[in-house]
């Protein structure tokens, strides 16, 4: 997890348990957009959403180019609604 200010799972009352949970049980219905250029660091990035006890949450992670490990760059309440084309 990136350390931002938009990451603060403690205001929303999730522990980081919580979150890894949340991150481990994504799947294809939780994909909104990607693969994209990330604008900050070289590489790619996927935006997924989700439900968490009734709030949409955005979350966008960098996924590792061979596939074995990501890092969460955003989890937070979406400020927007967001699209599942998958859903």
């Amino acid at each position: 997890m990136v350390k931002r200010n938009k990451n603060e799972l403690a205001k929303q009352g999730l522990t980081m348990l919580d979150f890894q949970n949340e991150i481990m049980r994504l799947n294809y219905k939780n994909y909104c957009v990607g693969p994209q250029l990330d604008k900050d660091v070289p590489g790619k990035v996927w935006i997924f959403g989700k439900i968490v006890d009734s709030e949409e949450y955005y979350i966008k992670l960098r996924i590792s180019s061979d596939k074995t490990s990501a890092v969460c760059l955003s989890f937070h309440t979406a400020k927007y609604p967001l699209d599942y084309p998958l859903k």
